[in-house]
């Protein structure tokens, strides 16, 4: 039952993804790769600079108990899955959440 500027200002050190460049599931291991499309630092509850390339990887069961926060922002928009030069149209989204900790890796 949060909104996005209380999820933020609760955050000491951390991320931001914004938008969806696709990604991959292992779901045999339950390992996960997420690009964003961007991100920005998050610096004693405020968005700092600009990240490019930067992704989410886990394990959907280690990071889903280190969600601490959900929003009530729920939002849907069209995607598309695919590999092997297939595509396939599909629904897509999601409410703000905030992982207390989880791997993030990008660039400036």
């Amino acid at each position: 039952d949060s909104n996005f500027d209380e999820m933020i200002s609760s955050i000491k050190n951390g991320y931001y993804l914004v938008g969806s460049y696709g990604g991959q599931v292992d779901p045999s291991r339950g390992e996960f790769l997420f690009n964003a499309k961007h991100g920005f630092v998050i610096k004693n509850g405020e968005l700092k600079k600009l990240v490019k390339g930067v992704s989410l990887t886990g394990n959907i069961l280690d990071i889903l108990p280190k969600i601490n926060l959900v929003g009530k922002d729920l939002q849907f928009g069209q995607g598309i899955c695919g590999k092997c030069s297939q595509s396939v149209p599909v629904s897509e989204g999601a409410p703000h959440f905030k992982i207390d900790l989880a791997r993030v890796g990008g660039q400036k």
